[in-house]
């Protein structure tokens, strides 16, 4: 009998399974992401012949039958590690600040001491991670003419206020009026809010764009406040 009909009549049981979200994506849905394993997670895999199939969004480690009793045998006392890296140039922009992004699979729970109640918990071995955006100031840059307009930029929802516009000059000599928002706000691919630009300078108050757009990671940039170092998200807005 050959190798290739063998190998297609061994059963498979699954070790552990990890399913891993980005609050960036809408629905948590993460693209472009690989798992990376570990040299001890590796060398299990090598060891026993596990299959390990991956997705942008999860991770499942199998075993043939015929090894798990090896396993048990050997039974890790450690996590099998596995990094999280992204082909997205833009990842680490958009993702909160972390000295690296690992998943750890637990191959015996404690508590666990024989074999067969072993193979019982496989079936909950199961873990749910998920990745936080960023968080940046939000800082909108209204390039061009606005003299004729007192400005003043609103949330519709009333959930976030920004500072009085102020004047900076760009490093091209532009002139641009500013407004920062006065906390940090969650960097989403499709944002919710509703961000609208005004002119109170008239009775009543005109609404002059009904959506600005969101901050993108592309436009990420670091100021020094008090000492601090801030992640800030420039926005232009050309008139």
């Amino acid at each position: 009998m050959s190798d290739l009909i063998r190998d297609r009549m061994l059963s498979y049981q699954v070790l552990a399974q990890a399913q891993v979200a980005h609050q960036y994506f809408p629905a948590g849905q993460t693209r472009d992401l690989e798992f990376r394993p570990c040299e001890c997670a590796q060398a299990l895999i090598t060891r026993h012949q596990l299959v390990l199939r991956s997705n942008a969004q999860s991770l499942t480690l199998l075993a043939p039958s015929t090894s798990l009793r090896a396993i048990w045998e050997e039974r890790p006392a450690h996590d099998l590690c596995w990094t999280l890296a992204s082909r997205d140039r833009h990842f680490s922009n958009y993702s909160e600040a972390l000295p690296l992004l690992q998943l750890r699979l637990p191959l015996v729970k404690p508590g666990i001491e024989d074999f067969e109640a072993w193979l019982q918990s496989l079936a909950d071995n199961r873990q749910q991670v998920t990745i936080k955006a960023r968080r940046s100031i939000w800082k909108f840059l209204l390039v061009g003419d606005w003299s004729d307009h007192r400005l003043q930029l609103l949330d519709a929802d009333q959930r976030v206020r920004f500072e009085a516009g102020a004047p900076e000059r760009l490093p091209d000599g532009r002139q641009a009026q500013v407004f920062r928002s006065r906390k940090r706000l969650l960097m989403c691919e499709r944002p919710s809010l509703r961000l609208e630009l005004h002119d109170v300078g008239v009775d009543p108050p005109r609404r002059l764009l009904a959506r600005l757009p969101g901050a993108s990671p592309r436009t990420l940039s670091y100021e020094f406040n008090r000492g601090h170092r801030w992640p800030v998200s420039e926005i232009f807005v050309q008139r």
